[in-house]
């Protein structure tokens, strides 16, 4: 199992998902032997995923999250799925695990993260 809990729901990326990805990307290059010119986050789910409270304001402040982002590679037909863990409290981000080649249109669902198709840093 590569990660642990459960990811929430699949949101919009924002720029700090942009961001997060942008941390890793040097290293998937490095691992997948190619640079990318495209690299564009598209959605994402976050674990451990904690909705705001009711009423709305920030929710509890988390010191790690793992995120699992689509990538779009290729303009309009490729993505890869990667996982990145960020530590708040560091400021570290570490490429755990990356699914490459993928459609598009693939759903960045759990079963991407427990199965085998990933590769381990």
């Amino acid at each position: 199992e590569v990660m642990a809990g459960e990811f929430g729901p699949l949101f919009p990326a924002n720029e700090f998902v942009q961001g997060v990805a942008d941390k890793v990307k040097c290293t998937l290059e490095e691992k997948v032997g190619r640079k990318f010119e495209i690299y564009k986050a598209l959605t994402y789910r976050q674990s451990p995923y904690i909705p705001s409270p009711p009423g709305g304001g920030p929710g509890p402040q988390l010191t790690e999250a793992d995120y699992l982002i689509k990538v779009e590679t290729v303009p309009e037909t490729q993505s890869y799925h990667i996982v990145v863990e960020v530590n708040f409290t560091t400021q570290t981000y570490t490429l755990l695990a990356y699914f490459p080649d993928l459609d598009l249109h693939a759903p960045l669902d759990k079963f991407c993260v427990l199965g085998s198709g990933g590769n381990l840093r």
